[in-house]
């Protein structure tokens, strides 16, 4: 999982009160929103195509291009940081618009996001009761 404040155009996208995600695996990535449910922090799946991917790949000069365009900025900022899960499952979330000091929010009030501790919270105990409930399938008790 990588967190960057990392495009203005998810901000276009989406505004100052959602963040946007992007992912190569539909199973951890129904955990994290699950996680935002909870958490009160909502996030919106973008889409990430093979031809983004080819896009962030197409590059004359380097091995990845990590400003192939304007159009689809914040899918082009997560298909670039993709590239490094190399096959490892993996949810991008660009908070640029949600760590806007400047706004009003339920949660924070003209402050840095103070819901995304809530969020990781809510992640890491449900993270931490699926190993447990695979490790009850798995380990014999006594």
């Amino acid at each position: 999982m990588d967190i960057a404040t990392l495009t203005g155009g998810v901000i276009t996208a989406l505004g100052l009160h959602t963040s946007g995600a992007l992912t190569n695996n539909e199973e951890f990535f129904e955990q994290v929103l699950e996680a935002s449910y909870e958490s009160g922090e909502p996030i919106w799946r973008l889409p990430l195509f093979e031809r983004d991917i080819e896009r962030v790949r197409g590059s004359k000069i380097a091995d990845l291009n990590n400003s192939p365009g304007a159009e689809g900025h914040a899918i082009m900022g997560g298909a670039f940081i993709g590239e490094f899960a190399e096959g490892t499952p993996w949810v991008h979330l660009d908070i640029a618009g949600t760590a806007t000091t400047s706004k009003e929010h339920d949660l924070a009030h003209q402050a840095p996001p103070a819901s995304w501790p809530a969020h990781w919270h809510c992640w890491l105990k449900g993270l931490k009761q699926e190993i447990k409930n695979k490790s009850s399938l798995v380990t014999p008790k006594p």
